[in-house]
C-alpha cells in the first residue's frame, strides 16, 4: 500500500467475504463476528446505519502486522456481511466507529501503515465509508499527527452540529478533538490524572452538551470521571462518579475496556456504567451525570467489563461479566428500575472473556464480546431481547368454583399493550394498561406472556 497525503481507498465491496446465507444469529445463539486470530486487548467498535443494520470494527493479528475487519448484522441477528477495511498494517489500536452526517460510517484508530520515517498514515487517523459499509477511503489528513499516536486506543461521539469528537490518551494526558479536519486541533482535559484511560463520548440528544468519560488509578484521585466538551474546549469542572473509587480515592476497579458512557435515545441526560466495590466489586451502579448519586445499583459480585447502550423510549441496556458468564438487563422507561438481570453461558468452549459491547437502538440488545474460545481468540454476537414480566392475581368470586384473574405485563414496570395472555385454553391480550381479565372456574398452574420482539414470560398462578 502507497503512503502519501491523500485519499486513499481501503477496501471495496468485492472485499466481501460472508452473505445474507452464511449465518444466522436469532436470540439465544453465538455467532462468530470477528476475524482470528485476535488478542484479549482487542475492542470492538459499534455502530448502526439507518437500515438497521449493526457495523463491527476490530482488529486481527496478520503475522507480524495487523487487519482492521469489519461485519455486519442484521437487525435479526443475522450476519450478513464482512470486509477488510485496511490490510497489513504495522500498528494498529483499538478503533471506535460512529455514523457521518450523512447517514454513512467513521471509524476512528490509532495506526501506523509503516515504520519508514517519511510514512504519512501514522497517528491516530480516520477513514469513512458509505452505509453499506464499503469502500472505506482514509482521510488525508490525520486527526493527530504525532506518530508516538499511533499506539493510541481511541474513543469517539458525535457532536450535537454533526462534528465527530474524537478522545485519546497521549503523552500522559487526556486529549480530545472537535472535528477531524486540517482545522481541529489538540485539546487537553485538565486534571484528568497523569494515569487516565478508557475514554468514550457521548452527546446529551436533549441539550446537546458532549462529555467525555475516563479511569484513572491515581492514588487519592482514583475512579471513573466525566468532562463536558465544547469546541473551544472543556467547560466547567470535571465530576467523579459516586462508587467507582473506594471511599478515599486510594484504589478503584479498572474498567477493563472503554467507560460505558452511553446518551439516551429520545430522553435527556448522559449516563455512564460501572462497578462498585474496591478492592471487592459488590454491585454495577448507574449513574445520571450531573446527579449526587447513582440511579441504580444493582447487585453484581464480582462484575467486570461493564457496558451500557441506549435502547427505544430513553431506555439503558447494561450489561457485564462475572464467574464466566455474561449478565444483562434493561431498564425502563424513565430509568429508574431495570429487570432482573438474565446470564448467559458465553460462547462454545469459552476459556476467558475479555470485553462486553452492545447496541440496543433497536429494542433487543446486540451484544459483542471478545473471548478466547474454540479455535482462539476473537468477537462472537448474540441478540438479547428484553423480557415480559407477568404478574398474576386471583380474587374468589360468588359463582361456585369461579375465580376472577388480573394479568399484568410489565417490561421493567412499564406497562406492555397488546401482549398476548395464555392461561389454560384461553388466549387473552393486554389493554393500553398492560393488563387483562378474565373470570373462570379454570385453575392452570401457571400463566405465560409474549410480544414480538421478547423473550416471554411466565408466572405461578395463585389460590384465590
Amino acid at each position: 500500500m502507497p503512503t502519501g497525503r491523500r485519499a486513499l481507498v481501503f477496501a471495496g465491496l468485492a472485499a466481501v467475504v460472508l452473505t445474507s446465507a452464511a449465518a444466522a444469529g436469532p436470540p439465544g445463539s453465538w455467532t462468530r463476528a470477528g476475524k482470528r486470530p485476535g488478542s484479549d486487548a482487542f475492542q470492538a467498535g459499534l455502530a448502526r446505519t439507518a437500515d438497521g443494520v449493526l457495523h463491527v470494527v476490530s482488529l486481527r493479528e496478520d503475522g507480524t502486522k495487523v487487519d482492521l475487519w469489519q461485519v455486519r448484522i442484521d437487525s435479526d441477528g443475522r450476519l450478513v456481511g464482512s470486509n477488510e477495511i485496511a490490510a497489513a498494517w504495522s500498528r494498529l489500536a483499538n478503533p471506535d466507529l460512529v455514523l457521518t452526517s450523512d447517514g454513512g460510517l467513521r471509524v476512528v484508530f490509532g495506526g501506523a501503515h509503516t515504520e519508514d520515517p517519511a510514512e504519512t498514515a501514522v497517528g491516530v487517523l480516520s477513514a469513512t465509508a458509505p452505509a453499506a459499509g464499503a469502500p472505506w477511503t482514509l482521510d488525508p489528513d490525520p486527526v493527530v499527527t504525532d506518530p508516538a499516536s499511533a499506539s493510541a486506543d481511541v474513543g469517539a461521539g458525535v457532536a450535537r452540529d454533526g462534528d465527530p469528537v474524537v478522545a485519546w490518551v497521549f503523552g500522559g494526558s487526556l486529549q480530545y478533538h472537535w472535528g477531524v479536519g486540517p482545522t481541529s486541533r489538540d485539546l487537553t482535559v485538565p486534571r484528568a490524572g497523569c494515569c487516565a484511560t478508557d475514554p468514550d463520548v457521548a452527546t446529551d440528544s436533549a441539550s446537546g452538551q458532549t462529555y467525555v468519560g475516563w479511569f484513572t488509578d491515581v492514588v487519592r484521585a482514583s475512579g471513573i470521571f466525566v468532562q463536558a466538551l465544547g469546541p473551544a474546549g472543556p467547560v466547567g469542572r470535571r465530576l467523579y462518579a459516586p462508587g467507582s473509587s473506594a471511599k478515599n480515592r486510594t484504589g478503584a476497579a479498572p474498567p477493563g475496556q472503554r467507560v460505558a458512557i452511553a446518551a439516551r435515545n429520545g430522553g435527556p441526560g448522559v449516563y455512564l456504567s460501572y462497578a462498585i466495590g474496591y478492592p471487592k466489586v459488590r454491585r454495577v451502579g448507574l449513574w445520571r451525570v450531573g446527579q449526587p448519586t447513582t440511579v441504580l445499583r444493582l447487585v453484581a459480585p464480582g462484575a467486570t467489563d461493564v457496558a451500557l447502550a441506549a435502547g427505544p423510549q430513553g431506555r439503558l441496556w447494561l450489561a457485564w461479566q462475572r464467574s464466566g458468564r455474561i449478565f444483562a438487563t434493561r431498564t425502563n422507561r424513565a430509568v429508574t428500575k431495570a429487570e432482573p438481570a438474565r446470564a448467559f453461558t458465553p460462547p462454545p468452549r469459552t476459556t476467558g472473556i475479555w470485553s462486553v459491547q452492545g447496541d440496543g437502538s433497536l429494542g433487543p440488545l446486540d451484544l459483542v464480546v471478545n473471548v478466547d474460545a474454540t479455535g482462539g481468540t476473537t468477537f462472537w454476537h448474540q441478540q438479547v431481547l428484553p423480557v415480559l414480566s407477568l404478574n398474576v392475581t386471583a380474587t374468589a368470586q360468588q359463582a361456585a368454583g369461579a375465580t376472577r384473574y388480573v394479568f399484568d405485563v410489565t417490561d421493567a414496570g412499564d406497562a406492555v399493550p397488546n401482549a398476548t395472555v395464555r392461561f389454560g385454553t384461553q388466549t387473552l391480550t393486554t389493554g393500553a394498561a398492560g393488563t387483562v381479565t378474565l373470570t373462570t372456574t379454570d385453575r392452570p398452574a401457571t400463566a405465560t406472556t409474549s410480544k414480538p420482539g421478547y423473550a416471554s414470560g411466565s408466572a405461578s398462578v395463585p389460590s384465590p
